[in-house]
């Protein structure tokens, strides 16, 4: 199976099914982002690489920040040259982080990373540098954070082409809640200086305890767009329950 990337539009256009509620976000879309600082404010660059202008937020709550990735839900207001102007309906974190070194890990560290199953829904390269891969864990304790990685078995590597470990650690909790998650992780620094380009292959072991592998080749500094996000839903897991 091939980590399929769709030169499509990533974001989901969704129908509100809120259609008698005051508060109804009419048409909307999804994507991934992150952001920016503009002026005085800040804007979303999604993945797709627009720029979203908000001029109105119904999630004031939330903290901006620059640099910080997550996960938009907005109504396009208006098209300019680079984006929308836009009314933010949602946002959430989005749990981002860097591949880690299989020789940076002690014995110790190896047992943490973990070892338990996990499966993957979808697996898209988005912006100019992430992997992000849509997952499911079985839990039970809400209060007990899983440890996500994603580790380059140096060992099997080589320059052009270079093997994941996707990796999770329950921490032995219970397996009860099948729920799923997301994940980013930002992968330009396995592209070796001089290329533009390096093949990316990915494992994780599933709860049937098989190895399954998925591939795709990370082209620098491109827009790969992905394909298409489903809805955030009370079950799925945040970045404040994963680490």
């Amino acid at each position: 199976m091939n980590l399929m990337i769709f030169m499509g539009l990533m974001a989901i256009l969704l129908p509100s099914c809120l259609k008698d509620d005051e508060d109804d976000w009419g048409t909307y879309y999804i994507s991934y982002g992150v952001v920016q600082s503009a002026g005085s404010g800040f804007v979303i660059l999604t993945d797709e690489g627009k720029i979203l202008t908000i001029l109105e937020n119904r999630y004031p709550g939330y903290q901006l920040a620059s640099g910080k990735r997550l996960v938009v839900n907005y109504t396009i207001l208006a098209t300019k040259e680079f984006g929308y102007d836009v009314r933010i309906n949602e946002l959430s974190d989005l749990l981002t982080k860097n591949p880690v070194l299989s020789s940076s890990l002690s014995a110790l560290q190896q047992d943490s990373i973990g070892h338990d199953p996990i499966e993957v829904s979808d697996m898209w390269f988005g912006g100019e540098k992430y992997l992000n891969i849509n997952f499911d864990v079985y839990r039970h304790d809400a209060s007990l954070k899983h440890f996500i990685n994603l580790v380059v078995d140096e060992n099997t590597s080589v320059s052009d082409r270079k093997v994941l470990q996707f990796r999770h650690n329950a921490y032995e909790d219970n397996t009860i809640t099948r729920v799923p998650g997301r994940v980013s992780f930002d992968v330009s620094s396995l592209l070796p200086d001089g290329m533009d380009s390096i093949k990316l292959v990915i494992e994780w072991r599933t709860y049937n305890d098989e190895i399954k592998k998925d591939s795709g080749y990370y082209k620098s500094l491109q827009y790969a767009l992905g394909k298409k996000l489903s809805l955030p839903s009370l079950n799925t897991l945040s970045a404040k329950d994963l680490r």
